[in-house]
């Protein structure tokens, strides 16, 4: 993929969350940063993330899959720090995690939380722990 300079990303690491499906966003996003130059730690609840990342390492993309649940603070903390044992360094976040389902409000609610809330925040406050920054 040919890109203009703006866009060349080489040199950056990024963080995909929510990665683990193989037709999901997270995963197209985690694609799209790896041809765009960026080496990649994917997220997500099941082992099928592994699969994903080993399918962009063929591509060439350095890529670490990771098994966690962003909501339990030690798990985010422990995805930034192999993350960072494994690239050096975290400049971009996709904070694509979230569960959904409209059958049952109560749940709905919660998987908003999740969504918006939970996830992100317990990323962003691992790179805060991990990096001081």
């Amino acid at each position: 993929m040919r890109t203009p300079p703006p866009f060349d990303l080489s040199g950056r690491a990024a963080l995909v969350t929510g990665a683990g499906s193989p037709t999901g966003i997270g995963y197209a996003a985690a694609r799209l940063l790896g041809d765009l130059g960026a080496s990649l730690t994917l997220a997500a609840t099941t082992d099928r993330v592994h699969e994903r990342a080993a399918e962009l390492g063929a591509r060439g993309i350095p890529t670490l899959g990771v098994v966690g649940d962003l909501t339990r603070e030690e798990d985010a903390s422990s995805l930034v720090a192999q993350a960072y044992a494994a690239h050096g360094r975290l400049d971009i976040l996709v904070a694509n995690a979230g569960l959904v389902s409209a059958l049952d409000g109560d749940y709905l609610a919660g998987s908003i939380e999740v969504t918006v809330c939970r996830a992100p925040y317990a990323v962003m406050l691992a790179k805060v722990t991990v990096t001081g920054r």
